[in-house]
């Protein structure tokens, strides 16, 4: 039995309860805990400069964990009512391919940050790593499965989750 895809926009409501739940907690953390510890004019660059490293270990984290786990779900996700399973099995991804999953969205989002260190001679690189974000967000609207790049890198679907008997 091949359940149903979730939509475009159930993935990114999903995304953004899941921005909301932890993404902006975070970036206040830091930033209220940098601001008590140096008051000065450059709180600002010392709150992006402590948020980015916290995004990045959160992040993964927080989706190995609750992707990985029985249900398959983030907050959001559970809120919007999808899950993610095993591309070919439809069975729970497990922590390992959870975080792999998460990592792999963590490198196609950060490939614009980076590609301005490519040397001077990878101009058309450094252009197509530019648009991987945009790519990854638009590609399940055309995708048979609606898998993003993400997807497909870690051999992930997300499914509306009442196919599943959670």
């Amino acid at each position: 039995m091949t359940p149903g895809y979730a939509s475009w926009g159930n993935r990114f409501a999903a995304w953004l309860i899941d921005l909301l739940i932890v993404g902006i907690p975070v970036t206040f953390a830091a930033v209220f805990t940098l601001a008590a510890l140096a008051p000065s004019s450059g709180t600002a660059l010392l709150a992006a400069a402590f948020a980015l490293p916290l995004w990045l270990l959160l992040f993964p984290c927080y989706h190995a964990l609750m992707e990985g786990g029985e249900r398959g779900q983030t907050l959001g996700k559970r809120a919007t009512r999808i899950a993610v399973r095993h591309a070919e099995t439809f069975e729970r991804l497990g922590y390992r391919r959870s975080f792999a999953r998460a990592i792999a969205f963590l490198v196609i989002w950060l490939g614009p940050i980076l590609a301005p260190t490519l040397p001077p001679g990878a101009q058309l690189l450094s252009w197509l790593i530019g648009w991987l974000p945009l790519l990854d967000v638009l590609w399940p609207l055309w995708d048979e499965r609606n898998q993003a790049l993400h997807d497909k890198v870690a051999k992930t679907v997300v499914i509306r989750a009442q196919a599943l008997s959670l």
